[in-house]
Order: structure tokens, then C-alpha cells, then sequence
């Protein structure tokens, strides 16, 4: 049998700069953040010259009317705005940070929410304010270009504007209440080819759902144009997933509805056990599920939660989930999500992190709360237990441990 020789295998080594300009524009098509766009063209100047610049402006704050979000406001047009706002939750970190090992690994779990100076305000997850910078250096402005950022969720808050001087106090009341306890959902794509429409989902704390597209006029009371469920509609929560929106109602259905708020598929949840009940929607590598958190103060651990996760195409069906594994998920009020425990230090997987109440001030004037002040818990899903957060004493740096 004849020797076979070894081929000479040459190997050209080409410089990052050399890549051709049609895989640069693929990359940059997967990258959704302007900074992570800014940070690629940084690299060298035939990346700079190739891919073109960030010029998408955001379309938040939106200006929204008030007209018949509530009962209130539903005989007089005018008086008041909505200014829809979002905050982006964040995993940010230092360049150069040690590895995952190390006491010293420097990153965070934030919230950060962008003024319209452009400044932004980093907040702990769950809406408090924490001391990111020393207190000598309060002023300082986040520079995002000096993080490494990985947008985890979004969530989105109403605040009542323009108000006319001559509003009857109980209109203000009812307003007021919707901006601090409802729950906002706005279309992660343009509903139309137009490219800069939108359509919202609110919940306000009456659990009673309306929507408004782009160049509406007026807030819809959903439960008219879902009249197959009539006032079943009245929602628990909402969120977006894969191009619909979602709703949970306490009796408890799902509702799958497009971007015209028209109901696609419904399907029975569920029935919890315990009263009272919330009901929070999550996703979690790729799958919707539904959590269960009730408060049942018969037992000696009060707070009840369940996880299920939908199983299957339509129609679904629910699978209880008894572990999580490396997963955690936060139930904030404004959106849920969920992030490895892998990713960070001090995480512990198979758990849920969430606030006994929604009453979370914060304010432009205020001072506002920290950790220390917040009424967050921690429910591990392996034993039922649950606690406050600061009472654990593996709870995670991660929340506060910021750089000076």
C-alpha cells in the first residue's frame, strides 16, 4: 500500500480589518443596540467605513391621550397626556472584569432608564435607586460606551402631563392611579409597513384592559371588542411574546391577540388554590409561562407560587414546573423576565425574586428607595421557602455592589 503524504495545509492569517464588507453588514443586522453598533465601527477604520452609523432615533417618550382610558376621562377630550416611557433592564458590566470566579467580578443587574436630556438613571431591577457612583460623584452622567450592556427585557411606565388647571381633583385621582399601578405593553414591532406605528395594551388597577394604536385618538375599552369572553376580559397582566399580545385574566384564560387586538387563540389556565391571587406572564428561553404568586396567611410560609410552563401548540396544554434549574425570574411591576444564574456571581438558580408590593416610589424630585427600604423577597422553588431578600445571606452583590 503506498505511502500517502501528508498535505501541506497553508494557513494565511488576515486581519479582523480584512472581513469582507457583506459579513460586517450581516453581523451588524443581528446587533440591536446603537452602543453595540458604536463599539463595532470603533474597531478599526474599514469597519467604520462599512457599516453604516446608528441613526435610528427612539421613538420613546410617546405622547399618548387620556380620552376613555377610564371612566373619568371619558367626557372630556384634551385635558391631560399620557408620556409613555421605557426602561430597559440590563446586564452591565466592566471591560476587562475577572472571570466568573472571582470576589472581585464587577457587574450588575440594573435598570436604566433614559431622561430625555439623554442622561441616563440606573436603578436596581426592581425600580429603586442605587448609589452607582460615589456619593462625590452623584452628578456623573452613565457613559454607556464604557460598559459592557446586554439588554435582558423592557418595560414601559405612563406618567400624566399637561394637565389643564381647571381637572376636578377625582379625575387627576383616577389618572394618577392608572399611571402608578397599571401595567403597559407596547408592540416590540411597527404594526404596519409604515415602520414607526405602535399599538399599546394597559391594564389599569381595576384589571381593566384598553388599547390604542398610533393615530388613535382615544383609549378602547378591550372587553367591547372581545366579546366572547365579555367582562372575563378584565386582565391580571400582558406582555408581548413573539409578535402577540398576551393576556391572563383571574379566572383564569390566556388570550393570544395580534397587533389589531384581535383575538387569535384563547385557552383555559391552570385555576389557582389559593385567594388572593397574581397572575404575572414570563418569558424563559423561548417559552411563555404563568406564574402563580398567592398569599395564603393560614400557613406559616404565606406566599404560595407555581410555575407553568405552555406545553405545545395550540391547543396547549399546562406543565407545572417544579424546577427551574439554573433559571431565576424577577416579577417586577412593570415587566417580568428572566436572566442564568450561570451569568452572574452570587445567583442562585431555581428561584424567584419578587416585591410583596407594587407601591414602589420613586421620583425626578424624590430621594429615591434603595434595597434597604424595599419590600423584595426571594421564593425558592426547591423547598417552597421565602424570605426577604436582605434576610438571605447568599442573597446576590449583584443588586447593589456598584463601581465608585
Amino acid at each position: 500500500m503506498d505511502d500517502v503524504k501528508p498535505h501541506k495545509i497553508l494557513v494565511t492569517l488576515l486581519s479582523w480589518s480584512d472581513l469582507p464588507k457583506e459579513l460586517l453588514v450581516s453581523i451588524t443586522n443581528l446587533l440591536h443596540d446603537d452602543d453595540d453598533i458604536i463599539r463595532m465601527r470603533a474597531v478599526c477604520s474599514p469597519w467604520r467605513l462599512s457599516i453604516v452609523p446608528p441613526r435610528k432615533i427612539s421613538p420613546y417618550p410617546l405622547t399618548l391621550p387620556v380620552y376613555n382610558v377610564c371612566t373619568a376621562a371619558s367626557a372630556r377630550r384634551n385635558f391631560a397626556s399620557f408620556k409613555l416611557s421605557t426602561a430597559t433592564i440590563c446586564h452591565l458590566k466592566l471591560p476587562g472584569a475577572p472571570p466568573l470566579y472571582s470576589m472581585n467580578r464587577k457587574e450588575w443587574l440594573v435598570r436604566v432608564v433614559e431622561r430625555e436630556n439623554g442622561e441616563s438613571i440606573v436603578l436596581n431591577p426592581f425600580g429603586g435607586r442605587i448609589d452607582l457612583f460615589s456619593p462625590q460623584a452623584n452628578t456623573k452622567v452613565l457613559n454607556s460606551l464604557e460598559f459592557h450592556i446586554s439588554e435582558m427585557a423592557k418595560g414601559f411606565s405612563l406618567q400624566l402631563v399637561n394637565m389643564k388647571n381647571d381637572v376636578h381633583y377625582s379625575i387627576v385621582e383616577e389618572l394618577t392611579n392608572i399611571c402608578q399601578h397599571g401595567k403597559v405593553c407596547v408592540s416590540s414591532k411597527p404594526i404596519s409597513a409604515a415602520g414607526n406605528d405602535y399599538a399599546v395594551m394597559l391594564v389599569n388597577k381595576d384589571k381593566c384592559l384598553h388599547h390604542i394604536k398610533s393615530g388613535d385618538k382615544k383609549w378602547t375599552a378591550s372587553m367591547r371588542r372581545i366579546n366572547i369572553l365579555n367582562d372575563l376580559i378584565k386582565g391580571s397582566d400582558v406582555m408581548e411574546y413573539q409578535g402577540y399580545f398576551y393576556v391572563v385574566n383571574n379566572f383564569p384564560i390566556v388570550l393570544k391577540l395580534d397587533y389589531s387586538f384581535h383575538v387569535v387563540e384563547n385557552q383555559m389556565a391552570p385555576v389557582c388554590e389559593h385567594c388572593p391571587c397574581t397572575l404575572r406572564l414570563v418569558e424563559c428561553r423561548g417559552n411563555l409561562l404563568l406564574v402563580h404568586k398567592c398569599l395564603d396567611m393560614t400557613d406559616s410560609k404565606p406566599f404560595k407560587i407555581k410555575v407553568f410552563k405552555i406545553n405545545g401548540s395550540y391547543p396547549v396544554e399546562w406543565q407545572e414546573m417544579k424546577d427551574l434549574g439554573d433559571d431565576v425570574l424577577f416579577i417586577c411591576h412593570d415587566c417580568c423576565f428572566s436572566v442564568s444564574a450561570k451569568d452572574f456571581k452570587g445567583l442562585k438558580g431555581n428561584c424567584i425574586y419578587f416585591m410583596d408590593s407594587f407601591q414602589w416610589e420613586f421620583g425626578n424630585d424624590a430621594i429615591c428607595k434603595g434595597l434597604n427600604d424595599s419590600p423584595i423577597y426571594v421564593f425558592y422553588l426547591e423547598d417552597g421557602s421565602v424570605g426577604p431578600l436582605l434576610s438571605h445571606p447568599d442573597n446576590p452583590s449583584i443588586l447593589w455592589s456598584v463601581p465608585c
